[in-house]
Parts: structure tokens; sequence; C-alpha cells
């Protein structure tokens, strides 16, 4: 009886120190990647139907796009609301690390891109911790214009935890449609918002 109650207070205090050194290690695992950069989620999901609301951006459909600092390759800087105004725009996150972001982007160049209208811009932004490593541009970026913006303080913010991400914005700034990841395809809202509203 002794040696039996022995044996589980030792078990209890084995589980015990073993959770809080897993504890331990999860938390310290955390909070240096949160100094580091930001890594995201890709599951394979269209729109906002399915997904979950912790990750979700803190912007929605008629939302006016926040005022966003950004550079360009050339050194360029300006405010991206501005970039906005006057033009549709589909506007797609993209991160170097991301694994889903090229074949999205290889489908946004199959599917929207040649359907455009000279009235409609493509912008895609990359977080400004980018800007060496895309010296080489990869082919699906090439005729997209790149905007390099503060990713963490914007992710913060807005709560960008989950790419690719892509939006339509009208004329005047405001947000008409959200794309979380994919799922084979772009969301016909997208197609139907950048080229004619009557297909």
């Amino acid at each position: 009886m002794g040696t039996s109650k022995f044996l589980l207070k030792a078990l209890i205090l084995f589980l015990t120190i073993l959770l809080g050194v897993t504890g331990g290690i999860y938390v310290g695992f955390a909070l240096t990647n949160s100094r580091s950069e930001i890594r995201f989620q890709t599951p394979e999901m269209s729109g906002e139907f399915g997904v979950p609301e912790n990750l979700l951006l803190n912007l929605e459909i008629g939302d006016t796009f926040p005022e966003v600092s950004f550079i360009t390759f050339q050194k360029n800087s300006g405010r991206l609301l501005s970039e906005l105004q006057g033009k549709k725009s589909g506007l797609i996150f993209y991160g170097n690390d991301c694994l889903a972001c090229p074949s999205h982007m290889d489908q946004w160049n199959q599917i929207v891109s040649p359907k455009l209208k000279s009235n409609v811009q493509e912008i895609v932004l990359v977080s400004d911790k980018s800007f060496d490593k895309l010296k080489e541009i990869p082919s699906h970026l090439k005729d997209k214009r790149l905007l390099f913006i503060d990713w963490i303080s914007f992710s913060q913010k807005y709560h960008l935890a989950f790419l690719p991400i892509s939006m339509t914005i009208d004329e005047s700034g405001i947000i008409q449609h959200i794309q979380y990841g994919q799922r084979g395809g772009i969301d016909y809202k997208i197609l139907k918002f950048l080229t004619t509203h009557n297909i």
C-alpha cells in the first residue's frame, strides 16, 4: 500500500515537472518568434467562410483601407491610401516564406491579370524585411507593383496572421472583398469586381 502511494506521488511529481518544462519551452519559443519574422498560417480556405476568427484581419468589407507608408524598389516612398484613390485595385499580401503565395500568384496571373482593364491596378504588399531578398524578382511577380511596408507594425495593428490574402478595393479606398488563402482558385467576387460587373 505504501509503495503504491509513493509511486503515485512520484508519477504526479514527474508529470508536473514535465508540464512545467514543456510549458517553459513553448513560452520561450513563442517569445523569440514574436521578436523575429512573423510566422503565417496558410490553410486552404476561400473568402471569409470557414476562416477561424483568430486568423481574420481587423479589417472588414466596407472599411477604408488604412493609411500605410511604403517604399518601392527605387526607394521612393509614399502613402498607400493615396495610391488607391481613383482606381480599382487588386491588393495581395505576399510573403517570401509563404509556401502558398507563389501558386496563388500563378493563379492570379492566369485568371485575373489577363482580364483587367486599364483603370485597374495590381499591388503586391511585401515586408520591408524582404527588400534585399527580392532583388531577383520571381516570374509570378514580374509585372506587379511591389510596395514594401512595415510588416511587423501592420501585422500587430491589423492582425495579419494569414497569407496569402487578396483584396479588392474601390476607387475611394474602400475594401470590397477579402479572400483568405485559396481553394483551387481566385474568388469569383474578386474577378467580377476587377473586370466588369456583368460577367
